[in-house]
C-alpha cells in the first residue's frame, strides 16, 4: 500500500462539507474516492515533484481538470501537495488548492459523499 495504516490527509483549505483532516489509509481512501465521483474525465497534468532539505518530505504540484458530474461543467484547478514518508509509505499529505472551484461546481448532497465506503475498484487503483 501506498499509505501508513494511520497516515493523515489534510485539506488544507477548509471546506465547510468536508474533513479537513482525515485520519486513516481507509479513511483516506474513502474520502479521495467521494471527491473522484464528483468529476469525470479527470486529467492531470504538469505534475511536478520537488525535494526539500527533509529526506522525508517533498512538495508536488500538478493541474487537475475534468468535467464535474452535477453541472456539466469543464473545471481547471492547480493543486500543491506536501508528502511526507515514513519509509517507503505515506504519512501524511497535505492538499492545498483553491476551494471555491469545487463549492461551485459540485452540490451539497455530492460533497456529503465523502468518507462513504469506496467501491472495491477504486480502493484497489488507490493502494497500488
Amino acid at each position: 500500500s501506498t499509505f501508513k495504516e494511520d497516515a493523515v490527509l489534510e485539506y488544507s483549505l477548509y471546506i465547510p462539507e468536508i474533513n479537513s483532516e482525515i485520519r486513516g489509509r481507509e479513511s483516506m481512501i474513502n474520502s479521495v474516492q467521494a471527491i473522484a465521483q464528483l468529476g469525470r474525465d479527470w486529467k492531470f497534468d504538469h505534475i511536478q515533484l520537488f525535494p526539500t532539505l527533509s529526506p522525508n518530505t517533498y512538495f508536488a504540484q500538478y493541474t487537475a481538470s475534468g468535467t464535474m458530474v452535477a453541472t456539466g461543467e469543464q473545471f481547471e484547478r492547480n493543486v500543491i501537495v506536501v508528502l511526507e514518508f515514513d519509509g517507503e509509505r505515506v504519512s501524511r499529505l497535505r492538499e492545498l488548492f483553491n476551494p471555491a472551484i469545487a463549492l461551485a461546481s459540485a452540490s451539497a448532497r455530492e460533497l456529503s459523499k465523502v468518507g462513504e465506503q469506496p467501491s472495491k475498484h477504486a480502493y484497489s487503483k488507490l493502494t497500488k
